[in-house]
């Protein structure tokens, strides 16, 4: 009976190790074990209340909100949200890497403006879906999420800067 047993269990094995193993590739297929070279970026863009935004104030097309995202290393994309599929965007074929995204000013159905969105850090993995639902708020002050890939300096303004050093020069003067 253990005989039995040993030879069905090693059948059973070597008919798995066959169904599992990759297949080459077929002819004229290209090599289907390859990895795929893009990935996609889908989600939703709403109000915090979940209605859907739009780009303007001009209800009378199917455009939803504007998104743009920017490759580190190079490269693009656009799209618009659909306002007929809760707000849904899918961007496909994106070169994988990290993105910036920029969602600009949205409105809601009765005119109100939604704070623009600037999103570090976005990764996007070949052969992957990748989903960013954006949420934004009343307003219109740049809201920013994440960390940007470089450093950033604050701005000094020349003229604060001017007037402060005068203030020393005539300081020193009065001595």
């Amino acid at each position: 009976m253990k005989p039995i047993r040993f030879a069905l269990a090693l059948a059973v094995l070597a008919s798995l190790v066959v169904a599992l193993r990759p297949h080459p590739a077929s002819a004229g297929d290209g090599n289907q074990n390859a990895a795929p070279a893009t990935g996609w970026l889908e989600g939703t863009i709403t109000a915090t209340d979940g209605k859907v935004l739009r780009n303007h104030n001009n209800f009378s097309n199917n455009f939803g909100a504007y998104i743009r995202g920017t490759r580190q290393g190079g490269g693009t994309f656009e799209a618009y949200s659909d306002p007929r599929m809760g707000g849904l965007y899918s961007v496909r074929n994106l070169k994988p890497g990290i993105y910036e995204v920029f969602v600009p000013i949205a409105y809601d159905e009765r005119l109100t403006k939604f704070r623009p969105q600037h999103l570090f850090g976005v990764v996007v993995r070949p052969g992957a879906r990748t989903v960013l639902n954006i949420t934004t708020e009343p307003g219109e002050t740049l809201e920013e999420v994440g960390k940007p890939a470089v450093g950033s300096q604050p701005v000094v303004i020349l003229t604060n800067e001017l007037a402060r050093l005068q203030k020393q020069i005539d300081t020193l003067k009065a001595r």
